[in-house]
């Protein structure tokens, strides 16, 4: 620990993306402070079910459209393949 800064509290307050929760940070041994806990402790509520609702159509929609764009490569790939195939016939 470097002496030259003294520390006068011991937390870090962040907004939070989950209404109602909290973030949990701190060092698994004192004595070696390069390995943290993160904890996520969230107190129902309402707010919680319309942010779960709200990451899962998120999370589908961004995969449906991986999807799609991954099927349309392979598809322009293929096509590709066959116009170059019939230039060296």
């Amino acid at each position: 620990v470097n002496p030259w800064v003294k520390l006068t509290k011991h937390y870090l307050n962040w907004m939070g993306s989950i209404p109602n929760s909290q973030l949990v940070l701190s060092p698994t041994d004192l004595r070696d402070p390069s390995y943290w806990w993160l904890q996520a402790y969230v107190h129902p509520s309402e707010g919680v079910l319309d942010v779960v609702l709200v990451m899962a159509a998120t999370i589908l929609v961004l995969g449906v459209s991986i999807l799609v764009l991954e099927r349309r490569e392979e598809h322009q790939d293929a096509m590709e393949k066959q116009l170059t195939a019939h230039a060296f016939l």
